[in-house]
């Protein structure tokens, strides 16, 4: 129920929890996206959301605006940006009731996770 984010902010990768929910979406999304920047790519190399250039990702900036154009079709009049998807994520816990140490423990986690080999 992990997914790793290769090269987020400050070009670190990064441990992204999911929910049975989100994995779901993704799982539904796969067959979805376009395909056609994957011609010629191999499965295991081709990206979730990929970028306009054949065998690359989705830019930080595309995922930017895209951001944008949802929050402005969901009404939503307060500026926002993706970081704030952390601190909502945060915000959520503790009005769950869980323990701020294990919040700060899971910021933690989805932080940084080991280079691979």
């Amino acid at each position: 129920m992990i997914i790793r984010v290769e090269q987020s902010k400050g070009q670190k990768d990064r441990l992204v929890m999911l929910s049975p929910e989100t994995l779901a979406m993704l799982e539904a999304w796969w067959p979805l996206r376009t395909n056609k920047y994957d011609l010629g790519v191999p499965v295991l190399e081709r990206w979730l959301f990929p970028g306009r250039r054949k065998g690359l990702h989705m830019t930080t900036r595309q995922l930017n605006r895209l951001f944008h154009e949802a929050a402005s079709v969901a009404g939503l009049a307060k500026a926002v940006n993706l970081h704030a998807l952390r601190h909502s994520f945060a915000t959520h816990l503790y009005d769950r009731g869980v323990d701020i140490r294990m919040i700060q423990a899971l910021l933690e986690t989805t932080t940084n996770c080991p280079p691979t080999a």
